[in-house]
């Protein structure tokens, strides 16, 4: 035999021994009880990081709104305001349009020109 090992008489082999259909029905139904305690707790796990990942969103909404939404209901339409960055940084408009959904602003933008002598 292989590994070393030898077998000197027929007590040193594993004999399998019969087994009944009850015994063969219980297994089974043991095993489909465990079963289902692990699908039991797969599916609370699944909801329990839906709701995590929910909440995660709602916060990442949540400091969206606290980051842009301050600043656009301060303003009014008509308000005039001084553009902080972007193509137009420093130039002075008229606050057209407020759309709060996208958090967008239209501006009229008001260019100045100085003219040097």
């Amino acid at each position: 035999m292989g590994g070393g090992g030898k077998v000197h008489s027929v007590s040193d082999m594993i004999i399998p021994a019969a087994v009944s259909s009850i015994e063969i029905h219980e297994m089974f139904k043991r095993i489909e009880m465990e079963d289902a305690a692990f699908k039991e707790i797969k599916e609370a796990a699944n909801r329990e990081a839906d709701e995590r990942e929910r909440l995660e969103e709602a916060v990442k909404t949540a400091a969206k709104l606290e980051v842009k939404m301050p600043s656009l209901l301060q303003l009014e339409e008509g308000a005039m305001v001084r553009v902080n960055s972007g193509p137009f940084t420093n130039h002075t408009g008229v606050v057209e349009k407020i759309n709060h959904e996208e958090e967008t602003v239209s501006l009229i933008t008001l260019l100045t020109f100085s003219l040097s002598h």
